[in-house]
Parts: C-alpha cells; sequence; structure tokens
C-alpha cells in the first residue's frame, strides 16, 4: 500500500470529529516512514450526516509521496505573421506540433489511454500567441514539456498555413501534492469559486454533447482527470459526486453558446463565466477549490488535448463594487499553491 516495503506508520497525527451544520467529519492522518524520516502520508478524511440528514461522502487521499510532481504548465510566447488571423482554434494545429516533438513510443502510448496526462490551449492576447501546454503527471512533463522547452525550438511551423510562429520566451510553473492538498483542502476556502471557461467547452453524456454546465458534469470531469493522473491518491466515489451534485449550484453565470471548428466538424460548446457556491461542510468547499485549481492545469470536458475546456478561477463578472468579492468580502484563500509555485523564465 505504500511506496516501500520497509515504510511503516511513525507517527499518527491527529483524529478529530467535527461537527458542521449536522454533519460529522472525521479525519484521520498517518505519517508513513522508516527510522523517523518521513516519506508520505496516508489521509482519509469523510463526512457523514446525522440521523435523518442522509447525507454522506468520502474523501479518501490513500498514499501521498513527499515531493511527488503533479501538475507543470509550460507557456510559450509566440509571434505569428501579421497578415494572417490567430485565434483558439490555433491549438489542434499545434497539437500536432506537439506530438511531432515527443517520442514516438510515448505518442503511440498517449493514442491508447482514455484520459490524457496534458492538455493544452491557445490564447491571444496584444498581438502575442499564448500557447498553454499543461502536464498531470512528473513522467508527462518529462515526456512532453521536456523537448519543447529546449533552447534549440526557437519556431514553431504550422505547415497547413504554410506559416512560422517565432518563439519570444518560454515559462514553466510546477506545484506538487502538498501545494494542492495543504494550500486548499486543509485550508479554508471561500464558498464561492469564480471560474473563467477560457476556451470552448463541451461534455457528451449519453453519446450527446451537452452545451449547459452543470456541477455533477464539471466535478466529475475534474474527479476522474485527478484519479486518472494521480498515482498515489483517489478522490472519485459515486457518494462523493452525488454531495457535489446535491450540494453545490451554479449561483451566477454569463455564458454564450459557440461552435468549435475542428476539421470539418464544428462542436457545440460554451464559453464565458460562472460561479459555483457551495453549501455543506467546509471542507466541501475546500474539496472543491483543490479540484477547480487542479482544473486550471487538466481542463474538464472533452478535447482538452486538442484546446477545448480550458478554465481558470478568475472573477469577471460586472456588476460588483469596486474592491468586493463575490463572498461578500471574505475573499479567496490567501495561503496556498499561488505563493509555492516555481517558475522559471527561458527566453526564446
Amino acid at each position: 500500500m505504500v511506496g516501500s516495503g520497509s515504510d511503516k506508520i511513525i507517527q499518527y497525527e491527529y483524529e478529530y470529529v467535527n461537527c458542521f451544520s449536522g454533519y460529522r467529519f472525521i479525519e484521520r492522518e498517518c505519517r508513513i516512514g522508516y527510522n523517523d524520516k518521513v516519506t508520505g502520508l496516508i489521509r482519509t478524511a469523510y463526512f457523514k450526516g446525522n440521523p435523518g440528514h442522509g447525507q454522506s461522502g468520502a474523501v479518501d487521499f490513500r498514499y501521498i509521496s513527499k515531493g511527488a510532481h503533479m501538475p507543470a504548465s509550460l507557456v510559450i510566447k509566440m509571434k505569428g505573421e501579421d497578415d494572417k488571423h490567430h485565434g483558439p482554434y490555433l491549438a489542434s494545429l499545434l497539437q500536432g506540433v506537439l506530438m511531432e516533438n515527443i517520442d514516438g513510443a510515448y505518442a503511440g502510448c498517449l493514442h491508447k489511454t482514455g484520459i490524457h496526462p496534458y492538455s493544452q490551449y491557445v490564447e491571444v492576447a496584444g498581438g502575442d500567441i499564448l500557447w498553454h501546454i499543461h502536464t498531470l503527471t512528473g513522467e508527462a512533463e518529462e515526456a512532453m514539456i521536456g523537448p519543447m522547452r529546449d533552447d534549440s525550438l526557437t519556431e514553431v511551423e504550422l505547415k497547413h498555413r504554410s506559416e512560422m510562429l517565432r518563439i519570444i520566451e518560454k515559462t514553466v510553473t510546477r506545484w506538487s501534492y502538498e501545494d494542492l492538498i495543504e494550500g486548499y483542502y486543509l485550508g479554508e476556502c471561500s464558498r464561492n469559486i469564480p471560474l473563467r471557461i477560457i476556451t470552448p467547452m463541451s461534455f457528451k453524456t449519453n453519446g450527446r454533447y451537452c452545451i449547459i454546465p452543470s456541477s455533477r458534469l464539471l466535478f466529475q470531469s475534474l474527479m476522474m482527470r485527478f484519479d486518472a493522473c494521480s498515482p498515489d491518491s483517489r478522490i472519485f466515489t459515486e457518494e462523493l459526486l452525488q454531495e457535489f451534485e446535491s450540494l453545490t449550484e451554479i449561483s451566477d453565470y454569463h455564458l454564450r453558446s459557440v461552435r468549435y471548428s475542428l476539421e470539418s466538424v464544428r462542436i457545440p460548446a460554451f464559453l464565458g463565466d460562472m460561479r459555483i457556491h457551495v453549501n455543506g461542510p467546509q471542507q466541501m468547499a475546500n474539496a472543491a477549490w483543490m479540484l477547480a485549481r487542479f482544473g486550471e492545469y487538466s481542463g474538464a470536458g472533452i478535447k482538452t488535448g486538442i484546446g477545448m475546456g480550458a478554465l481558470s478561477i478568475e472573477d469577471r463578472f460586472a456588476g460588483r463594487k469596486a474592491g468586493e468579492t463575490p463572498d461578500g468580502g471574505k475573499g479567496y484563500p490567501a495561503a496556498g499553491p499561488q505563493e509555492n509555485r516555481k517558475e522559471d523564465l527561458i527566453n526564446g
């Protein structure tokens, strides 16, 4: 169960029961290691309603290796040719560039996996093309970000457009398991999560595209990606998904329907801003924030590997008073991964 046959429980950290609005929340943590050296931890947490409430759920982080890499991001700033139009749809072309630059065997493996350990999308700002490449495992970072950040790569060719994109700079950002879990799941997060849907997002259910967002579809996608790309931890249970569905709601939105062009197909999708409000125990809000932060790397919905489903935690709603936060002044968690991100700037 733990990382090494010699690992054993060397420290039992805590066990407590926290009552919140009729819920019992129980959390246990065991430090794992050898000869008093901590190598990881087992954390199990769950909440269960009092009789008559009918609410239950679980969040189980089983074995979390100390220092294990999780998401990483490479942002490549580029300049295109002045006489050509550039937009988010370039991501489908750049996905081909990405596959050309990584190891062929690894590219072949990606075609066989259900949920890919990466996402990528394009933004255009101030005449610059920003190509975001996000990886969700250490292996994917080495295989995909490694070749793309190489100093010898100074331009990108879009063969179908007969265009060369000149690379201006590259920025690498990394997080770890500890950043996400300690900064958010173990924090005191706001009950409001403002999401910006950066590129067209869509879900597919029962063989049909779903262009109306719901808490269930969003958190189901995020949890499945989290579990697929996190070798040491699991968060998804059907019970927890039901809790997200019943205890979260889209409280505000400013969305529009769009089509994402992919070769000869135009995929129905939506774009814009929405705010999710979390009810129930504080740990539900913390778990929702952790998954939303993870979603900034993984994306959500379908075809995140070719530019769809990119999101960020960003409040863009109009009509709020200056300085007012969506939750009436509480604001967002000050501590957490934002303070611990490691960034490297590579000039092209």
